[in-house]
């Protein structure tokens, strides 16, 4: 689950805080810094890569190795880490010790490290757990490093809701709660995470559908293409070119003004505050 940030112009996460203005890094003549949500710099572009801010810290990259800043742009924790992979989950951020043959632990919001790194792969801490790999096979650890849920799964994610998409042997997709009971058998070739109750998943037999916590399916989308989930209640599909956004039950709520095959409406997002971006012509952004 190691991974590096593309130089995309602008990341849209922002800051944890909801006193704190939102912050989104932004690569400029080959540097990075940060503007707020007018596109005003707040942090002068002086980074060689720079993360998302995340619970109010954001990791940058700084003459090879990885530090901390806070939003005043003050570094709280020195460059110092080969790599910080993402950013800080329920207070610990995953980072990386050396280049491919390195390994994964996780550090503080001071730059303790509190897990040492010793892990082939590192997720982030989701409701206590991370989800890592040791050799080939996944588990999960608590927050003093030690496993709560044995390795024996061939990929994992992390919680979300009380459950976590776990990969057997096989292949096959299903979760576990959190005392690694398995509430939902391995049983799907792909499966996401649950979101207000019902997750994504793809069988042989039933094609995507969206099942509830009990594993019983609750919506066939019947579409050319399913979002990933549901956001603020919506899910996007497409179906004989037609973008629409469907509720809990299935109900057509939005549809879209545009055909995908005739107005080149390339594709539409999940909605995030009332908004949706949507890439329209010529690879240009718009808010609908």
């Amino acid at each position: 689950m190691q991974s590096k940030e593309t130089n995309s112009n602008a990341d849209r996460s922002s800051t944890a805080s909801p006193r704190q203005t939102p912050l989104f890094p932004v690569r400029h003549r080959r540097k990075w810094g940060y503007v707020d949500q007018t596109g005003r710099v707040a942090i002068d572009y002086q980074f060689d890569e720079a993360r998302a801010f995340s619970e109010g810290l954001a990791a940058v990259r700084m003459s090879g190795t990885w530090g901390v800043i806070d939003p005043s742009g003050q570094i709280v924790v020195p460059p110092k880490f080969s790599t910080i992979l993402r950013g800080y989950h329920e207070g610990l951020a995953a980072i990386w010790e050396g280049d491919a043959g390195g390994k994964g632990g996780f550090i503080d919001t001071r730059g303790n490290m509190i897990i040492p790194p010793v892990f082939d792969s590192v997720d982030d801490f989701q409701e206590g757990l991370a989800a890592v790999r040791k050799g080939s096979e996944y588990g999960f650890i608590d927050k003093t490093g030690e496993f709560a849920i044995r390795p024996v799964y061939k990929f994992a994610h992390g919680f979300v809701e009380g459950l976590a998409v776990v990969v057997d042997g096989e292949g096959a997709h299903g979760f576990i709660n959190r005392q690694g009971k398995l509430v939902i058998p391995c049983q799907y070739r792909n499966a996401g995470c649950f979101s207000k109750g019902l997750a994504r998943v793809a069988s042989r037999e039933e094609g995507i559908v969206f099942i509830d916590r009990s594993g019983k399916i609750v919506l066939r989308p019947n579409a050319d293409s399913v979002g990933t989930a549901f956001s603020e209640g919506l899910l996007s599909i497409e179906k004989n070119g037609q973008l629409v956004y469907l509720d809990h039950a299935g109900k057509v709520v939005i549809r879209l003004p545009w055909r995908s095959s005739v107005e080149r409406l390339y594709s539409a997002g999940e909605f995030s505050e009332g908004l949706v971006r949507v890439l329209h012509f010529l690879g240009r952004f718009c808010y609908f």
